[in-house]
């Protein structure tokens, strides 16, 4: 093989994935153009949850941030102009204090500004994770995070994701500098999203100072908790859970069947089969902790990269709610697969391109009849990564 061959990614020529890329790219632009110029499709976006959040922390009703009829008055605008009922914030406190700056702007201009920042989030993540990961300035990880639809789904509908991207990459960085109470802080911030905290188990397998991390943990925690009451009240401790339990249904925009996740195939088994509504989520949960039990035996042979997406595609399938926005840290698996397929001696690469493609094109199946495979599909890309940890095709990094 010669010598310009050998320096491909991939097995086809740069300029046609470059081709790609550009088209998809200007579709993406186009949607995006689209959606900023719609009134009614941005009064639909979950921006509105989150600037509602906002404005009545700014107003008088703080106490009363988890009152549907609150918040309902709040988006009365949307409401009208949607015809449909409240879409609620469900969020801990906290996150309405990102989203303060947008509510002294009009709507439609708050939501653009919002978009635009969200772009700028991405490179920011985008720079912060291939810095870590890549010896040497890589390109095609911007290609396919602007590129990629989880990421415009996200910006489109006004959703935090990418947040979420940058605060998994320091997580990471965290983890590979050995950094395990810091470490330890930044990873509280998931308590903000409590679908994620099944993602702390892993970490503390990862890191090597377990005790150090759980200390950092604590301590975040503890502040979070500080934070929320103080914004919230004492009262946050018992209404919080008792609202999320009463907005989590269709009507408030929670499509429990329509997640992403093994819970949601469960339900839909459940519902067929008419089982007990509680025996998905008792299924789910034996499920993740026997995968945790697995993922545990494969930490000893630590290939961090490989072991940090494996953690992340489970947290994913097992989390009770992945909606297609939250796929957005699979950039993090395919930015690894892309890193170990410029290294030299790293064999098996047609493998990992296979699951390049799979992790980039699966959200095509979500919205079809095949959507409950999605979560098995995941489930063996998260065992690859595992098996391929073990296996002599890659690189300790």
């Amino acid at each position: 093989m010669s010598k310009n061959a050998q320096n491909r990614l991939f097995f086809f020529d740069f300029h046609l994935l470059n081709l790609v890329f550009v088209i998809v790219l200007i579709a993406s632009i186009f949607s995006f153009c689209f959606f900023l110029m719609n009134p009614t499709l941005i009064a639909g976006s979950d921006f509105v949850s989150y600037r509602t959040g906002a404005e009545i922390l700014l107003g008088e009703d703080r106490k009363n941030l988890y009152d549907i009829s609150t918040q309902a008055k709040y988006q009365k605008e949307e409401l009208d102009l949607l015809g449909r009922k409240v879409l609620p914030f469900r969020n801990p406190s906290p996150i309405a204090l990102l989203f303060m700056p947008f509510a002294f702007l009009p709507e439609i201009w708050a939501y653009r500004l919002f978009a635009i920042a969200n772009l700028a989030i991405l490179v920011f993540a985008v720079q912060l994770f291939g810095k870590s990961i890549f010896r040497k300035p890589n390109q095609y990880i911007y290609w396919v995070a602007l590129t990629f639809w989880p990421v415009i789904s996200t910006i489109i509908t006004g959703q935090i994701s990418i947040l979420l991207l940058v605060l998994f990459a320091y997580m990471y960085i965290f983890l590979e500098t050995n950094k395990p109470f810091q470490l330890g802080i930044v990873s509280s911030l998931l308590l903000l999203k409590p679908q994620y905290v099944i993602f702390l188990p892993f970490l503390f397998l990862l890191t090597n100072l377990k005790g150090k991390y759980l200390k950092g943990l604590f301590l975040g925690g503890l502040m979070l908790l500080l934070l929320t009451v103080l914004i919230s009240g004492v009262e946050f401790l018992w209404r919080y859970p008792k609202f999320l339990m009463a907005t989590e249904s269709p009507t408030y925009g929670s499509h429990i069947k329509s997640y992403v996740g093994f819970s949601s195939f469960l339900q839909n088994i459940g519902t067929n089969f008419n089982l007990p509504s509680y025996l998905p989520f008792i299924l789910n949960a034996m499920a993740y902790f026997f995968m945790l039990f697995i993922f545990a035996r494969y930490v000893r042979k630590k290939n961090l990269g490989l072991l940090y997406s494996s953690a992340i595609i489970f947290t994913l399938i097992f989390s009770i709610h992945t909606w297609i926005h939250d796929l957005v840290l699979l950039l993090i698996p395919m930015f690894v697969i892309l890193q170990k397929m410029t290294e030299k001696s790293v064999k098996g690469k047609k493998i990992l391109f296979a699951l390049f493609l799979i992790l980039f094109l699966l959200f095509l199946i979500l919205d079809s009849n095949l959507k409950d495979t999605a979560p098995f599909i995941l489930f063996a890309v998260g065992v690859i990564f595992l098996r391929l940890n073990v296996a002599k095709v890659v690189e300790s990094r």
